[in-house]
């Protein structure tokens, strides 16, 4: 399972999860929370169309990768709850739950976000937290776009492996 939010950090997550999709010969399932958003009371959109750009939004970033790493079967599921609600509510039978995080504070990309966090919390398995690294070369090599921390549960610490 991965989060989609269509982020540059997103994009790294699910750069991440197609690859351990192939590595485990399983598929993706792609969650997007779509989260209500603050309207002003003269700004209303329908919610037919926002729940379409919430789809479209999915399938660009999902389609993106599959052309990189075809043969993966992808589900994509767009709720309508907080991130982290949505992904612990799809967790279900899931090997892995791939998140991005941009971290916070002053070591941005070594602490954990807030979904990130509540998700390792509370995931019924282990779980891949992705982040993009900031580099100033012009065309990185797929090693400098991503860091990567595997965040077992100490509920699973007794799994030697992620499979």
């Amino acid at each position: 399972m991965v989060g989609v939010d269509g982020s540059e950090v997103s994009s790294a997550a699910i750069r991440f999860a197609f690859g351990e999709a192939a590595r485990r010969h399983v598929g993706i399932t792609a969650v997007h929370a779509a989260m209500p958003s603050r309207r002003q009371s003269s700004v209303r959109v329908p919610a037919d169309i926002v729940e379409q750009v919430d789809r479209q939004l999915v399938a660009e970033a999902m389609d993106s990768k599959r052309i990189l790493i075809p043969g993966i079967d992808v589900k994509t599921k767009v709720v309508h709850s907080h991130p982290v609600q949505a992904l612990l509510d799809g967790a279900d039978g899931a090997e892995l739950i791939v998140v991005g995080s941009r971290g916070r504070g002053g070591f941005t990309g070594m602490v954990l976000g807030s979904v990130s966090q509540a998700v390792l919390r509370h995931a019924p398995c282990p779980v891949a937290v992705v982040h993009p690294r900031q580099t100033k070369v012009d065309r990185p090599s797929p090693a400098q776009q991503s860091v990567l921390q595997i965040a077992v549960p100490s509920r699973f610490a007794d799994q030697r492996e992620l499979s």
